[in-house]
């Protein structure tokens, strides 16, 4: 990837053309967590990218392993969002937080979601968003999402089409940092392709919300 930097942990990789400031250890297992320096004044916009595991395995209900697992699985999810909670919360920078959460707007997790940002899905711009499966026809779910904190400003949210690298759709999202006193921000555009992978870039003037 020229022009990028990767950082790689957990199974999980984030691509940045901003420079990476740091790679910072997270309690959840399945999360990394990369801050990325801005243009102009260098603040820090802290990235969490995130995989929580699936709920059950694809075997029969009538087995026995098959209630092992889904509550072999609610444990592991119970705790990576614990962890998630606490990373977010202790994090002193604006924050992006957005992957594959395997969590649908119906379930209860939604409600440990909800609770680590502000939702973008306002911006979509669709009355029933779906990220899962990305194949026409066939997109039922969204099990993807994007959150941001206080500092960190979405002024764009969409599901692109990955070209056969994923069952999950593209999550792009164009995003600036705030300041207090309303200074204009610098700006970033954040691809994230799930199945673990944030792509960082400038965002490009034209699509800069003005005075950017």
């Amino acid at each position: 990837f020229p022009d990028h930097q990767a950082v790689i942990a957990r199974g999980l990789i984030t691509l940045s053309r901003l420079p990476v400031a740091a790679a910072v250890e997270t309690a959840a297992r399945r999360t990394l967590r990369v801050d990325l320096e801005m243009p102009g004044d260098g603040r820090i916009l802290a990235t969490f990218n995130v995989h929580i595991p699936v709920q059950l395995r694809l075997i029969s209900p009538l087995r026995a392993d098959f209630y092992r697992a889904v509550r072999s699985r609610a444990a592991d999810r119970r705790q990576e969002y614990r962890g998630l909670l606490a990373d977010v919360a202790d994090c002193p920078h604006p924050a992006l937080i957005a992957g594959d959460f395997n969590t649908t707007a119906a379930i209860g997790d939604a409600r440990r979601i909800a609770r680590l940002g502000a939702d973008a899905v306002a911006l979509a711009g669709k009355v029933c968003p779906v990220s899962w499966q990305a194949r026409p026809g066939l997109r039922w779910w969204r099990l993807d999402w994007v959150l941001s904190t206080p500092g960190a400003r979405v002024h764009s949210y969409r599901f692109r089409d990955p070209r056969g690298l994923s069952d999950h759709c593209v999550q792009e999202v164009s995003v600036s940092l705030a300041e207090p006193d309303e200074r204009p921000p610098a700006g970033l555009r954040v691809h994230h392709h799930d199945e673990g992978t944030h792509h960082a870039l400038p965002l490009p003037r034209q699509d800069r919300p003005a005075g950017q």
